[in-house]
């Protein structure tokens, strides 16, 4: 009898891919995670170990060549390129990017640190002598691999309920934005007003921007901010500019729009968004609302109303409402009950 011969299978251990890295890398630039300025500066070169982030730009494309990241320091209005390695010593195999991070001041992050013939590596017709020079010269940071192992430990939950494996049946969020007072004609009012009429009929899409801050705290959560998630904008007035964490002084929601995201949460470089926000000529060194989300409306209230917050809500409300007016994560029960209070209504029934 014929002996059936089977091809011989191995294991694949390439767990991860390499965008897990740009994630940790992204959450450490904004010190989302771990705000010690000894892991911020860990992981950059000590030409910036001193310097704040001000927006991380992940893969934009120049002139044929998208580095992994872009890091737009406060201190420096050139963006600085950065290319991500599980292993350095693969470096050479892009010639290209070497090239591109040598000339615009970039550097390498990776696991691994060069192995001992790295410098003197066989150069070829792409990676030539010139190139292994330049690969050779160019600032390569290690990643810290306890730091690392502290972050997806307390972070891959959310990692994978942003993927739609099964694994968390609800992967839609819903999120709470909390603005000042819409009839007293502040700037968010103005920036609302302009966004409808930059963005055309309100009934097909509408966009918004959150503060940027050395802190995170706003970024933190708008990197898991997804297409279909549900955000809750509500103008409220209050008695005094900043509300307690039992935020009494709230008294009334003067306006509120529920939406839905039509995209994830992206960095904004095109100046129909960002100028409504921003003064003209900033760059994105300097920009303090460059973290957009795009959205369609579902609901919105119909008159100003008398308004208590939710005793379980305070936090939520008051950290939304004192801090930048960033996106606080809710439950779609406290969603569903908000909407109820303030009497909303479909979109579509109104307009």
């Amino acid at each position: 009898m014929t002996k059936k011969s089977v091809s011989t299978k191995s294991v694949n251990h390439g767990v991860f891919a390499e965008k897990l890295l740009h994630r940790f890398l992204l959450e450490t630039y904004y010190r989302t995670w771990n705000k010690k300025s000894s892991t911020y500066q860990n992981h950059l070169p000590t030409i910036h170990k001193q310097k704040t982030v001000n927006v991380v730009v992940p893969e934009e494309s120049h002139a044929g060549v998208r580095p992994d990241l872009e890091i737009y320091f406060k201190e420096d209005e050139k963006g600085i390129p950065v290319e991500v390695k599980w292993d350095i010593n693969e470096a050479y195999k892009s010639p290209n990017q070497i090239q591109y991070i040598y000339d615009n001041g970039g550097f390498y992050v990776s696991f691994t640190s060069p192995n001992d013939d790295f410098s003197e590596r066989k150069t070829n017709s792409e990676f030539t002598k010139t190139i292994r020079d330049k690969l050779n010269k160019i600032d390569k940071v290690v990643i810290q691999r306890k730091d690392f192992n502290d972050w997806f430990t307390t972070q891959y939950p959310l990692l994978l309920s942003n993927q739609d494996i099964g694994l968390n049946p609800i992967n839609k969020k819903r999120w709470l934005v909390v603005q000042r007072a819409w009839n007293s004609g502040g700037a968010s009012k103005k920036h609302w007003d302009k966004m409808i009429k930059k963005s055309g009929e309100k009934s097909v899409k509408g966009f918004w921007a959150f503060e940027q801050k050395s802190t995170g705290k706003a970024v933190k959560h708008c990197l898991n901010m997804r297409k279909g998630d549900e955000v809750l904008f509500c103008f409220v007035k209050a008695q005094s500019t900043q509300i307690s964490r039992n935020p009494s002084n709230v008294t009334h929601v003067e306006k509120a729009y529920l939406c839905e995201l039509t995209s994830d949460y992206f960095i904004d470089k095109n100046s129909v968004f960002e100028k409504i926000f921003e003064k003209k000529n900033s760059t994105l060194n300097e920009d303090k609302w460059p973290h957009f989300v795009k959205f369609n409306y579902l609901r919105e209230t119909i008159e100003m109303l008398e308004f208590k917050v939710p005793s379980h809500l305070d936090s939520s409300f008051a950290d939304s409402f004192n801090s930048g007016v960033k996106p606080i994560p809710i439950s779609e029960q406290d969603i569903t009950k908000l909407c109820g209070i303030m009497k909303m209504a479909p979109f579509k029934n109104i307009h």
